[in-house]
């Protein structure tokens, strides 16, 4: 039997070929097989693609991890860019509010230099020699171009002595408020003329005590936060108390009365007292003349409905509400109530 396995098998060797018929639009096993002589199993691309493989799937991989943590991460992201919108909006409008302030009330020392020196050489040295102005006719009027010419010539040399920027607009331009002013208080009765200097005095102490706590709480701020929590939203010019002369029995002023706003609560008071005390201690004082306090001395003051707002609840007195009186309708026509008692009979 092994003689016969191996004549049956000797006669296909290797080397013979085996037929394969041949199959329209296909290759046939045999061009495969000649094909597949031409493989080189050590070539390096088959590496290459190989890696080219780990590297996509490792991608992917990342990919999909990145994809889940942007996912959930959405909610944290979306709140973030809400806030960020939030305090853009806040930014923006606390510089419009700062911008209009500042173009409203803020004047630079030099503009105020240039408006008293301007009142004070005409005043002083124009008034006595008869040049002054004809309240008649407007500020631009011929009739007060010598007193105009001979202002900006003087403010213009003082200029370049101090060694100050005024030019000739700058110059006209506060000049004609100087000149406004001066024919408004011309106008004024001696009685009004009293009233608006009381009024400038009240303005000039405000300002004084605005200036010195703004500064006394710069210093101080951390710890006045700590303690008294949006503080710094009580430091206005309009929240500043006014004052009023206290005199001796020669008719003297011997002290100022501050009179405390009705509007501030128990804490306020500590708060403004707390400034005046760190003013005391720095040696520094918002006048020259002693200031007293006491309950007696009390000024009325509303605040509007945007400063209740803004300032912080503890440091305002809360509003009281009148009572609501009920009115009782009268029935007295409905019972038919008579006001004469009728008489007791006769006991005859």
């Amino acid at each position: 039997m092994d003689d016969n396995f191996d004549d049956f098998t000797g006669r296909y060797d290797s080397s013979t070929a085996i037929p394969v018929q041949q199959v329209p639009g296909r290759n046939t096993l045999g061009s495969l097989e000649n094909r597949a002589s031409n493989f080189n199993s050590n070539s390096t691309l088959w590496t290459e693609i190989g890696k080219m493989h780990s590297w996509i799937n490792t991608a992917e991989t990342k990919f999909t991890h990145f994809e889940k943590l942007v996912e959930s991460q959405a909610g944290i992201i979306d709140a973030v860019n809400k806030r960020n919108a939030e305090l853009e909006r806040e930014v923006h409008e606390l510089k419009h509010q700062i911008a209009k302030k500042t173009e409203k009330k803020t004047h630079s020392p030099r503009d105020k230099f240039l408006s008293s020196t301007l009142r004070s050489h005409y005043k002083g040295k124009m008034v006595p020699k008869g040049a002054i102005w004809s309240f008649d006719y407007d500020f631009d009027h011929e009739e007060n171009s010598m007193v105009k010419t001979a202002l900006v010539s003087y403010a213009l040399k003082t200029a370049d002595d101090l060694d100050y920027d005024w030019t000739a607009e700058v110059i006209e331009e506060k000049l004609a408020a100087v000149f406004k002013n001066a024919r408004y208080r011309k106008k004024l009765t001696p009685q009004q003329q009293e009233t608006e200097k009381q009024k400038s005095q009240k303005r000039s102490i405000r300002n004084k005590k605005y200036h010195a706590r703004q500064k006394i709480y710069q210093r101080n701020s951390e710890a006045l936060l700590a303690e008294f929590k949006d503080c710094d939203r009580l430091l206005e010019r309009d929240l500043m108390s006014d004052e009023e002369d206290l005199y001796d029995e020669w008719e003297v002023v011997e002290e100022k009365a501050v009179l405390c706003p009705t509007w501030r609560s128990e804490k306020a008071k500590t708060f403004y007292s707390k400034l005046d005390e760190l003013l005391h201690q720095s040696k520094k004082r918002i006048t020259g003349m002693k200031r007293v306090h006491g309950d007696q001395y009390v000024m009325e003051k509303v605040l509007s409905e945007g400063q209740r707002t803004r300032l912080p609840s503890w440091a305002i007195v809360p509003l009281v509400e009148p009572p609501v009186l009920s009115v009782q309708p009268d029935n007295s026509e409905q019972h038919n109530i008579s006001p004469v008692q009728p008489e007791a009979p006769s006991e005859q």
